[in-house]
């Protein structure tokens, strides 16, 4: 009596393997980005928090907040697809999904 694996049992195995891989690294992938876009919104909240408190203009990369805390223009800031807006005057950020 043999005591192994046929080989149609070993490519079973192996589908099943590759399927589970594709299906969690799809899963894995929209975690990360929607990580990057809450740590650019997030930066972007320091920053008006920086000027409030500081008392002083700050500028980044997306846009910049006067000694307030409120926004230098209304500005729509696309991240990996994601529109988020930056209200003129309050400086209120929204994120359109």
């Amino acid at each position: 009596m043999n005591k192994g694996f046929t080989a149609i049992e070993c490519l079973l195995c192996l589908t099943l393997t590759a399927v589970l891989t594709v299906v969690t690294a799809g899963a894995i992938r929209p975690i990360s980005v929607r990580q990057e876009i809450n740590n650019q919104i997030n930066d972007i909240v320091m920053d008006q928090y920086h000027a409030i408190v500081e008392n002083e203009r700050v500028e980044n990369e997306y846009t910049g907040f006067n000694r307030k805390g409120n926004a230098r223009s209304r500005d729509t800031i696309y991240i990996d697809g994601v529109a988020v807006i930056v209200s003129l005057g309050t400086g209120r950020i929204y994120v359109l999904e």
